[in-house]
């Protein structure tokens, strides 16, 4: 509130800069898209005062002296997008791709990366590059091939590691990628796959870490 205080007071002191109100309805790498208040009009590729921008639905001030636009208001919270999450085993069938869930966060996630309702999923917040780490605990099984694989949206896998079991005892699996290019909304999954004749129940941990902007 000091803040935007200071920045009345400025304002009046050059009348030539104008003080709008607006709705974030997109964020790219280096500017904001916006909906200006009590019109119908957006505003796209709007500069932000911050280390980290808004975050898409917050309100913010948008600063204009007829040249340059920027915007001031509610960030995203501190710290960069990154998290390390959990899931409870999950029985996985035979020969069949599955994604796991999570059912916890256990560490920083202040972008919110992830939420029970989209439980499989990592989704990124901003334009940029990732890195991310998925481990997969296998029940114990003697029988067939165990993998897990890094899959964007659905379809495009980023990475795998497929391995034969030797023994009866559990299998552990560990994969990582990146830093990959990835745009605002794209998600991530861990997706496991064994062929022991039955369901397995499988155990998830899944890291996730913004790297830097887009170039």
């Amino acid at each position: 509130m000091d803040a935007i205080n200071r920045l009345a007071g400025q304002v009046a002191d050059h009348p030539h800069i104008r003080l709008r109100q607006g709705q974030v309805i997109s964020v790219s790498s280096y500017g904001v898209t916006l909906s200006i208040a009590g019109s119908s009009e957006q505003v796209s590729g709007v500069k932000y005062l911050g280390s980290y921008a808004p975050q898409v639905g917050t309100h913010v001030w948008l600063i204009t002296d007829g040249a340059d636009m920027f915007c001031i208001g509610h960030l995203a919270p501190r710290g960069v997008p990154a998290l390390r999450g959990t899931g409870a085993a999950t029985s996985v069938a035979n020969a069949t791709d599955t994604a796991l869930p999570l059912s916890s966060v256990t560490g920083s996630d202040p972008w919110g990366m992830w939420s029970a309702g989209s439980a499989t999923r990592i989704t990124v917040p901003l334009n940029g590059w990732y890195s991310f780490s998925f481990a997969a605990s296998f029940a114990g099984n003697a029988t067939g091939i165990r993998a897990v694989k890094v899959r964007q949206d659905g379809s495009t896998v980023l990475n795998s590691q497929r391995v034969s079991t030797a023994s009866s005892g559990s299998c552990e699996l560990s994969i990582t990628t990146g830093p990959v290019s990835l745009s605002a909304g794209a998600y991530v999954e861990c997706v496991v796959e064994q062929t022991s004749g039955g369901a397995l129940n499988v155990t998830p941990t899944v890291g996730a870490h913004y790297v830097g902007p887009a170039q």
